[in-house]
C-alpha cells in the first residue's frame, strides 16, 4: 500500500461540496496560483505521512457521515495514493467529492468513477466568484450521476 503525506483534516464543512462533509486536505501543490486559499499546503514537506489502511481507520472514525471531498494542496499530485484511498472508501460507501486545480481529462478513470461530486481548474483570483463551491468562473463542479453501470456530468 502506498503512503500519502496529508496537511490537514475539518471534520465539518458546509463550503467544501454538497451537504455536510467532511475535507482531507492533501499536502503539496505545484500550481502556485496567486490567491490560493491553501497556501500552506503548497509545500510538498510539512504534511504528515500515512499508510493508506491508518488513514481509512481514521476516517472510518472521524468522517462519520461517509462525505468527504479530497482536497488540497492537489490531490493529483500523489496519484497513486489517491487511487487506493478512494478504491478502498468507495468500497466502504463513501459519497467523494475531489477538489483539482487540473482539468477533467487529467483525473485517472480509477478515481473519477468512483467519485460522486468533481471540482476541477485552476484557481484565478482575477475571476473571483461567491456563493458556489468553487472560488473562481474558469472552474467547473460537476456532479457524477450513475445509471445502469454508466456515468454523465452534469454540471452544477
Amino acid at each position: 500500500m502506498a503512503t500519502v503525506s496529508i496537511g490537514g483534516f475539518i471534520p465539518t464543512s458546509l463550503k467544501d461540496g454538497p451537504g455536510v462533509r467532511s475535507v482531507l486536505f492533501f499536502q503539496g501543490c505545484d500550481r502556485a496560483c496567486p490567491g490560493c486559499h491553501n497556501p500552506g499546503l503548497q509545500p510538498f514537506r510539512g504534511g504528515c505521512e500515512y499508510e493508506i489502511e491508518e488513514l481509512v481507520s481514521y476516517l472510518c472514525q472521524k468522517c462519520i457521515n461517509k462525505k468527504l471531498t479530497l482536497s488540497g494542496g492537489e490531490p493529483l499530485a500523489q496519484p497513486q495514493a489517491l487511487v487506493e484511498l478512494v478504491s478502498v472508501l468507495a468500497d466502504r460507501g463513501y459519497d467523494m467529492c475531489l477538489y483539482t486545480g487540473a482539468e477533467l481529462g487529467s483525473i485517472p478513470d480509477g478515481v473519477l468513477s468512483r467519485l460522486h461530486y468533481v471540482k476541477t481548474g485552476w484557481y484565478m483570483r482575477e475571476h473571483p466568484v461567491r456563493d458556489r463551491f468553487y472560488g473562481s468562473s474558469n472552474q467547473k463542479f460537476f456532479e457524477i450521476i450513475k445509471e445502469d453501470e454508466k456515468s454523465c456530468l452534469a454540471e452544477i
